[in-house]
């Protein structure tokens, strides 16, 4: 038996009901409804499955997110090699846990637009998944090898390389990572329908 979620769309109710035909007619059971939008009025994104998709990944404000990757730029050489499996752990609670999962910029209703003027970065998608991944890699390694003078050197390249990727060289100084409301809509192909 498979459990299935039907995501309805209180303004095409042809779709959910042809989900929950063919959930039920492949010996599944519809255990939820999760609606797309409050119905407060004021709008919602489509396609839902885009914006639902969107609500998913980790997403941090941009200070946020920098302000984290400045403070690992700024551990020494010796902080490096006592506390770095605490800096791994903090890494990834700025980038993964805390802010990052209750910081969604189109909230968990789906009848929020992302802000006008706001600056977010989603540490789930490409370029900044890579730097991140790369910045927890060096942490790993400097542990495994006691901070060798080789690892801390990755290290600060891929710090500087997660930092590039936040603040970059463009005329407003904001990195390819960082989202705004029109980038945003455009790479999650979402439109704001009122």
């Amino acid at each position: 038996m498979t459990t299935t979620f039907v995501l309805v769309d209180h303004a095409d109710s042809s779709t959910s009901s042809e989900s929950s035909a063919a959930a039920v007619h492949h010996d599944s059971v519809v255990v939820d409804v999760i609606p797309l939008h409050s119905g407060r009025g004021g709008g919602h994104y489509r396609p839902a499955a885009a914006a639902t998709g969107a609500r998913a990944l980790h997403w941090l404000p941009l200070a946020a997110a920098v302000s984290a990757t400045r403070a690992l730029l700024g551990a020494s050489h010796e902080d490096l090699r006592l506390r770095a499996r605490q800096l791994s752990r903090a890494r990834s609670e700025a980038f993964f846990v805390a802010r990052a999962t209750t910081c969604c910029p189109i909230g968990g209703g789906g009848a929020v637009r992302f802000p006008e003027g706001g600056l977010y970065v989603c540490a789930d998608v490409q370029p900044l998944v890579r730097a991140v991944v790369d910045v927890q890699r060096a942490l790993v390694r400097i542990a495994a090898e006691e901070a060798s003078h080789g690892a801390c050197d990755c290290f600060y390249d891929d710090v500087r390389d997660a930092m590039s990727q936040l603040v970059g060289d463009a005329t407003d100084g904001r990195g390819p990572a960082v989202f705004d409301r029109e980038n945003f809509e455009a790479a999650f192909g979402l439109q704001w329908v009122e």
